[in-house]
């Protein structure tokens, strides 16, 4: 991969090459785990290599939401590489990038079967809002496709016994008081950040089993997890044998 962006012909320009070596990373699973990280830091080296030592920092801090989405698929090469360009040159304010973003949201979100969000701008185009139609709708609809199949009434959001999966019962399972994301992971024996986070932590934070410590900080190194009132419910009624 590193001798194949060298190729001029292919690559012309150091935005090229970037856009490469960062989205074959993401996308194509080189490593067995930590293949987002990977591709911020290698880019990241490149970036200092080549003389953009003004702009790795900002680099790092920009791309690590974006990693996910590239490596979810959400973000294809070439918008990758707008986004790409405009983190270099300081213009992640640009307009039409903007606008790709936004597009490239609401075919993400057609693709699940939501109707397609509307959106208008302050008259600057600075900001935007989303609209998503019909939302009280799909609720609705949700809910009695739960009671058809299962024969509760419950709305499927805020509900967490019964509707939980075995990967959130399991997580439930090994909380003891306060813990840090590598605590839980290791309790529940697994390696791979990407898996645990898909798998586990999400849907328990989706179904407001746990909650974090520091809220208004998700990113903090000092963030850990706790057990909510329903997470707490939810392991009474499973009784003692919560798996």
């Amino acid at each position: 991969m590193l001798q194949h962006i060298q190729n001029d012909d292919y690559y012309p320009d150091f935005e090229d090459k970037l856009t490469h070596l960062f989205f074959s990373a993401c996308k194509f699973h080189c490593f067995l785990d930590g293949n987002k990280r990977i591709a911020i830091t290698l880019c990241a080296q490149m970036l200092l290599l080549n003389g953009y030592l003004y702009c790795s920092g900002h680099f790092i801090r920009e791309m690590e939401n974006i990693s996910y989405h590239v490596a979810a698929g959400n973000i294809d090469k070439d918008l990758l590489h707008d986004i790409i360009f405009a983190v270099i040159n300081g213009d992640v304010n640009d307009e039409g990038l903007k606008l790709k973003i936004l597009n490239m949201m609401r075919e993400e979100w057609r693709k699940m079967g939501h109707p397609v969000p509307t959106y208008k701008n302050d008259r600057a185009w600075k900001a935007f809002e989303f609209f998503i139609p019909e939302l009280d709708k799909e609720v609705d609809m949700a809910s009695d496709l739960m009671k058809a199949m299962f024969g509760r009434t419950d709305q499927v959001t805020g509900e967490v016994t019964g509707e939980v999966t075995g990967e959130v019962r399991r997580l439930l399972a090994v909380m003891k008081g306060e813990m840090k994301r590598q605590e839980i992971q290791a309790a529940l024996g697994l390696k791979h950040e990407d898996h645990f986070r898909a798998k586990y932590l999400k849907p328990s934070m989706a179904a407001v089993a746990i909650e974090m410590t520091i809220p208004d900080k998700p990113r903090s190194s000092k963030q850990k997890y706790r057990l909510t009132q329903k997470g707490q419910e939810c392991i009474q009624n499973s009784g003692p044998n919560l798996k």
